[in-house]
């Protein structure tokens, strides 16, 4: 089976060609279901998490059988695991539609957060790049704490685009040190192959 390998700059991988290569396909498959499918791809990812947090929630109880340590954080935990694991899984729209919208306040947030860091610091460096996208993004970061539905609109496309491109990405990386592997064992220069 063929595998990505390189030692440039030391960085080495072993992971099978085939199995980076799905994972770039993947993330351009869920992309578009982002941007085509938006609802039901959101939804499918909120059942998930839910699935995940319940599960996680189940684990996180049963551990206090064997280990008592941090015991009050761990029944915390694993309470509020779930609690809103079975929310979601109950009603998976309206658990969906807040988990949307928490990920927009904290975009929201991180906006007005990160702008007026940006803003500053452009300021104070006398950088107008700087300032332009600290405007920017508090901007967004307002407008999505302000109208969160703007931002529920945005998201699906933000992750779709996002997840394109990050597929794509990988696809071009993992063609690219597979060529440059072939490269280095043809001339000799690869020690580790």
């Amino acid at each position: 089976m063929e595998k990505s390998s390189t030692s440039m700059n030391g960085f080495s991988s072993m992971a099978p060609l085939w199995l980076l290569i799905m994972e770039g396909v993947a993330a351009i498959v869920i992309g578009f279901f982002f941007l085509f499918q938006p609802v039901s791809t959101l939804m499918a990812i909120g059942i998930l998490l839910a699935v995940f947090w319940l599960i996680h929630g189940i684990s996180t109880l049963l551990s206090l059988i064997w280990n008592r340590e941090v015991w009050g954080w761990k029944l915390v935990i694993g309470a509020f695991g779930v609690i809103v694991g079975l929310s979601i899984l109950q009603a998976p729209l309206a658990g969906t539609a807040a988990l949307s919208v928490a990920l927009v306040i904290l975009l929201g947030a991180y906006g007005l957060i990160a702008g007026s860091v940006e803003i500053y610091m452009g300021i104070d460096e006398r950088n107008a790049g700087k300032t332009v996208i600290g405007v920017l993004t508090f901007f967004f970061g307002f407008v999505f704490m302000l109208y969160p539905v703007i931002g529920l609109s945005i998201i699906p496309w933000m992750l779709g685009l996002f997840s394109i491109f990050s597929g794509v990405v990988i696809l071009f990386i993992t063609f690219a040190f597979n060529q440059t592997s072939h490269e280095l064992q043809s001339s000799g220069l690869d020690n580790h192959a």
